[in-house]
């Protein structure tokens, strides 16, 4: 329990606008609004990356783990690494680009579990598994980049445009609700037991 309270669910934990399911379910997309996607998702990374350090003495003490900023503070740069990345999966998908996304995870899963066995091996214990999600996150991320401009013709430009993201805003606020209320319903049994048990 102590270890899974101090993994905290972070490689689980990231910012879903709802925008990934608009970028597939629209009828045209162009460069200006997967741009305008990516810098926003970027800044809600960096958003969440510091609410989540700020609230990292609180849940210290709320769960009585002396060790567990030292985890959060590590695994939080996981929101700041998968955060942007999650437009281009969607533009590969929207491209039906489905077997080059299925090498990818293939890919990154076999290589997590290499990098894990080895840290265990050499006594990294529970660090072990925030490295291997960092991994993850940045191999994971990197290969989406590289196959969205190898595969399709998106291309980030330098230009952020708040109206184009409104079709995406009205789509997104409804799938946001559902996951919120679905990661929260999900991992509160957790989270209360943990409570608990360090008030024991």
């Amino acid at each position: 329990m102590r270890c899974r309270l101090q993994k905290f669910h972070l490689e689980q934990f990231s910012l879903e606008l709802g925008f990934s399911k608009a970028i597939i379910q629209k009828d045209e997309v162009n460069d200006q609004e997967i741009s305008s996607l990516f810098m926003l998702n970027l800044a809600a990374g960096l958003v969440l990356f510091i609410l989540v350090n700020a609230l990292a003495p609180f849940l210290v003490s709320v769960f009585d783990l002396p060790g567990l900023a030292g985890y959060i503070h590590v695994a939080s740069f996981m929101l700041l690494i998968k955060a942007p990345a999650k437009v281009f999966r969607s533009a590969l998908e929207r491209e039906m680009k489905f077997k080059q996304l299925v090498k990818i995870r293939l890919a990154r899963e076999l290589l997590a579990c290499l990098l894990l066995v080895s840290l265990l091996y050499f006594g990294y214990g529970i660090w072990s598994v925030v490295y291997v999600n960092l991994f993850k996150a940045l191999l994971h991320s990197t290969a989406l980049i590289y196959a969205n401009y190898r595969l399709t013709s998106y291309r980030l430009i330098r230009s952020f445009s708040l109206p184009s993201l409104s079709y995406y805003y009205h789509f997104g606020k409804f799938v946001f609700g559902k996951k919120l209320i679905s990661t929260v319903t999900k991992h509160l049994d957790e989270i209360l037991i943990g409570y608990f048990l360090a008030q024991a």
